[in-house]
């Protein structure tokens, strides 16, 4: 893939039982895009920032997808106790995940805001 220079942390949220635990899992070569989009709702403007990472096919253990509500972090994060702790870093909440591992690119493109 073009532009793949990114290193990205995935922050996978895991539910316990009496807890929770986020695991952190680094991803090199990956690509970051950010824009503003404009939505005009109700007679009034919004501007929204809109975040989209594409992360190559066998870049994560396992190859365990992204799922919606995990946290991408542009960086290194080595751990996150809870989501307060990625507030001075650029990062989004995933919302949603596209599974594009076929053709002549194959990677996971993950977007939120």
């Amino acid at each position: 893939m073009l532009m793949c220079n990114e290193t990205v942390t995935l922050v996978r949220h895991i539910e316990l039982t009496d807890s929770d635990r986020y695991e952190c899992v680094v991803v090199r070569g990956a690509s970051w895009y950010a824009k503003t989009a404009i939505s005009n709702a109700s007679q009034r403007l919004t501007t929204a920032n809109v975040l989209k990472c594409r992360i190559p096919s066998g870049a994560l253990p396992g190859d365990k997808p992204p799922r919606k509500g995990d946290y991408l972090v542009r960086g290194v994060v080595a751990s996150v106790s809870s989501p307060a702790d990625l507030k001075d870093t650029e990062y989004f909440a995933v919302t949603a995940v596209g599974d594009n591992r076929r053709g002549r690119n194959p990677h996971w493109l993950v977007s939120g805001a």
